[in-house]
This record gives structure tokens, C-alpha cells and sequence, in this order.
């Protein structure tokens, strides 16, 4: 791959042909924060706490949509900046509510950690107006606490370009906006996989896993025992599920993913 070179912070610094300042400032050890990008996931651009000036542009710039270029100069960090993250932090925060210490996912938290690099403490924000949300606790496996989502919509890219299954949407609420499933059906109704990509990209725990189910475990185990007791690792469930669809050769290419001949081997 091609390399670029440009500057971030007056360091001159490398990334590869395609990547976003992001990325590139990711790689290089530089933070730059964010909160909806996560990188299994396409950026949107949307929350306003990745910004950076670009000489030679006026307005702060969303480093997760923007790819590096030849002699590009970045600055991560300035006043402008600052104000900027901290008004759209604020907006997260708004109906956010403050009891981290309370919290199931204190210290495990990248909203926790974000606010922690930007300085906000629990005290320094403008007074939030909480509309109550029942935690869901209806599923098995997972535990839906809506109040603590910030409607990042990471979860929603996860079900439906991460694994297709397209269940969770961005949808109004009671006049708001919410992440939720259409027609008010449960997640096995609406055809949920139970894959567990969107509890592990929430970066709140508003999606999570069931406490009695993980704790003093390892979450594949946990939750995927038949996957974490095949000796090649196999995804069983994708295999299956794919049998039962009558997609025949897409089940056998998810084994032959981690067992390259099956038929030997069986």
C-alpha cells in the first residue's frame, strides 16, 4: 500500500493510502476523541467530538469522514476544539443520567472516558431532564437499559451492515428519538440472531450482557458455549443458522473458514 505523509501537531507522521485522520492519528499514538466510530463499523460523522482543524480549511473538520493526504496539516487540539467538543458532549449528556458510580459498566465505559479526557466532571454540565425508561430485562441473554443510550447508532450499523440481520433501527419513541424495533416486536420476533454485535460495540452498556450469565466467565464461553467448545473454533451458529435457511454452500464455507477440510477431518 501506498504511504502518505503529513503532519499532526507539528509530527510529521505516516498512514497508509485510504485511511482516515482518524485512523492515521489512532495509529500513530495520537487520540483524538470520538464516540460514534468504532472500527468494524462505516464512520458517519455525526457526533462532533472528533473534529480537528485542517490548515487551510475554516471550519473544524469530522476526522472520521476525512482521508489523510500528501502535506496535510492537522491540529488535534486548540480552544476552537475544545469548545466545540465539550458543546457536543453536552448534547450527549443532556439526557444522560449522571450516576456513573451506580452503574454496571463504571470504569468500562467510553462515554466515562471521553468525558474524563475533555474534563467534565459530573457537576460542571447544565442540569439534564430524564424521561424514565423501563430496563428491558425480557431477553435471555441480553439486558436493554435505553436511559444510558446516547444514540450513537452503533449498535443499529452493527445489525445491519455488520451482520445483516437488520432488527435495530433509529426510530421516534413517545416523541423522541430511540433506537428500538419496528412494530414493537421482541427481538426473536423482529428475527434477531442473538450474535451479540450490538452489545459489543454499545460503547455505554445500554446493550449488555445478562450479569448472571458472564460473570466469572469469558463472554464466548458464556454465551456461545457450543463455538467455545469446538476445538477449530467454528462459528456454529452461523453454520446452522445457514442450514436452516437452506443456504447450504454458505454453511459449509463458515466451516471451512476455520476447518479448511472438513471432510477429511469428519
Amino acid at each position: 500500500m501506498e504511504n502518505i505523509k503529513f503532519h499532526i501537531n507539528e509530527k510529521e507522521v505516516e498512514a497508509e493510502k485510504g485511511r482516515t485522520v482518524l485512523e492515521a492519528a489512532l495509529d500513530n499514538g495520537i487520540y483524538i476523541p470520538h464516540i460514534r466510530s468504532h472500527p468494524d463499523l462505516r464512520p458517519i460523522g455525526k457526533c462532533g467530538l472528533c473534529v480537528v482543524e485542517l490548515e487551510g480549511v475554516e471550519e473544524p473538520t469530522a476526522s472520521c469522514m476525512t482521508p489523510v493526504a500528501e502535506g496535510m496539516v492537522v491540529r488535534t487540539s486548540t480552544p476552537e476544539l475544545e469548545k466545540v467538543r465539550r458543546e457536543a458532549m453536552a448534547i450527549l449528556l443532556a439526557d444522560h443520567p449522571q450516576e456513573c458510580l451506580e452503574c454496571s459498566q463504571y470504569l468500562n465505559c467510553e462515554l466515562q472516558s471521553v468525558k474524563q479526557f475533555l474534563g467534565i466532571t459530573e457537576d460542571s454540565g447544565e442540569k439534564r431532564h430524564l424521561n424514565p425508561i423501563p430496563v428491558d430485562i425480557s431477553n435471555p441473554l441480553f439486558v436493554h437499559d435505553l436511559l444510558r443510550c446516547i444514540r450513537c447508532e452503533r449498535c443499529v450499523r452493527a445489525c445491519n451492515d455488520l451482520r445483516g440481520a437488520g432488527v435495530l433501527q433509529l426510530m421516534e419513541m413517545d416523541g423522541q428519538i430511540r433506537i428500538g424495533i419496528h412494530g414493537g416486536k421482541t427481538l426473536a420476533q423482529a428475527g434477531c440472531w442473538f450474535c451479540g454485535a450490538c452489545v459489543e460495540v454499545c460503547p455505554t452498556g445500554a446493550m449488555r450482557d445478562r450479569e448472571e450469565l458472564v460473570k466469572g466467565k469469558k463472554r464466548r464461553e458464556a454465551l456461545v458455549p457450543c463455538a467455545h467448545a469446538c476445538p477449530a473454533g467454528v462459528d456454529v451458529p452461523r453454520y446452522l443458522r445457514f442450514i436452516r435457511e437452506k443456504k447450504y454452500p454458505e454453511a459449509v464455507a463458515v466451516i471451512r473458514e476455520k476447518v479448511p477440510f472438513p471432510g477429511v477431518l469428519g
